[in-house]
């Protein structure tokens, strides 16, 4: 299991190494995914005035400039996430045109037409999309992510307006703790779930597995 390769992977590594590769994940080899995809964005971070520069004097320009690059290119070794980015230049050009997202017929759109996109090219591709090139499966990845952001969205919406929005409020601090720190509990979790029901996976992972963060909550 992971847990198994993490400990196999800090035998013989001088603290030095601990710290850059699996703590700060200087080398995408962290510890969890969660740490993996922090030290892109706190790269992001790093370059968050030039960002919000271009997003004021480019506009879209420049958010397609980036996009471009990052589909054709990519950000290695900068970024190892080509998408978080692609998404950070979007979201810095929507809060300085914008300064928030609404909820309309735009998002909706957005919402089907990344679905259907991202379900052709799974579709298509199978397991096997690498072969489809770099591009397509970057386009994927994009296509994934925005159907994912489009649905969250508007489900924050009706989260906000309903009557038990109070209660997630009040919850908001610790969100992103939770996410910082929920691969972590998991990952204790799936080591106890292996040992008491083996590494079978049916219908009660699946509850086990999307009930984590929020027992973790």
């Amino acid at each position: 299991g992971h847990e198994l390769d993490l400990y196999k992977d800090l035998q013989g590594r001088s603290l030095l190494s601990v710290i850059a590769s699996k703590v700060l994940a200087l080398d995408n080899h962290g510890a969890t995914e969660a740490l993996n995809f922090l030290r892109d964005l706190f790269i992001c971070g790093l370059f968050i005035k030039p960002v919000v520069w271009g997003a004021k004097r480019g506009g879209w320009l420049f958010v397609a400039l980036i996009w471009v690059f990052g589909i054709c290119f990519g950000f290695e070794p900068v970024a190892y996430r080509d998408t978080i980015p692609m998404f950070f230049a979007l979201g810095a050009f929507i809060a300085v045109q914008y300064g928030h997202i609404r909820y309309n017929a735009l998002l909706i759109t957005l919402t089907i037409v990344s679905v259907v996109t991202g379900a052709t090219i799974d579709y298509l591709g199978g397991s096997d999309r690498e072969s489809f090139g770099r591009a397509a499966e970057t386009l994927y990845g994009i296509f994934k992510r925005l159907a994912i952001a489009s649905l969250f969205l508007i489900a924050a919406y009706f989260i906000a307006v309903s009557p038990w929005s109070k209660a997630f409020f009040k919850m908001e601090r610790n969100i992103f703790f939770v996410f910082l720190a929920h691969s972590m509990f998991f990952l204790v979790a799936c080591g106890i779930w292996r040992q008491i029901m083996g590494t079978h996976l049916n219908s009660a992972y699946v509850v086990f597995f999307v009930a984590n963060p929020i027992v973790f909550l």
